[in-house]
């Protein structure tokens, strides 16, 4: 397993943003590549925004699709509004749609707001603003604020 693991951080398009061969990025992604999917979603933000790293949205991408794969809620959005916008990846409206419906039924309610916000214009799924309403309600009672 950790001979895998080693060829996948070694093979990763994430691996050219370390800088300098720092250690603590490396265990990051060791880490990451095991399976952390908090640290997964931390990579992904770093290389999303371009704190520590070369912004870099694809390689934002392939952590938080590390981090969805796992089952992580906060993943499964991430990558959702990743593909519902083609930021980093390829425009995949219908699948976007799916990561918001697996992570809000988790109760995360970014991806309540999302997934209302598809209903209501109509993003991989046809508009309905009754089901927009009634997870635009669900994200507020789940205390997210736009």
């Amino acid at each position: 397993e950790a001979a895998a693991a080693l060829e996948e951080i070694l093979g990763s398009p994430a691996l050219t943003e370390l800088p300098d061969y720092d250690p603590e990025m490396i265990n990051k992604k060791t880490a990451a590549s095991m399976g952390d999917a908090r640290l997964c979603i931390e990579l992904g933000n770093s290389c999303y925004y371009g704190e520590g790293c070369d912004q870099d949205q694809e390689k934002a991408v392939y952590w938080y699709e590390k981090a969805a794969a796992s089952g992580d809620a906060e993943g499964e959005c991430l990558l959702g509004y990743c593909l519902r916008n083609g930021i980093g990846c390829e425009k995949n409206e219908h699948r976007a749609l799916g990561l918001f419906a697996l992570s809000a039924d988790k109760g995360f309610g970014m991806a309540m707001y999302n997934l209302a916000y598809c209903f209501e214009h109509g993003i991989g799924v046809e508009a309905n603003s009754q089901i927009a309403d009634e997870w635009y309600a669900k994200a507020k009672e789940s205390g997210y604020k736009e």
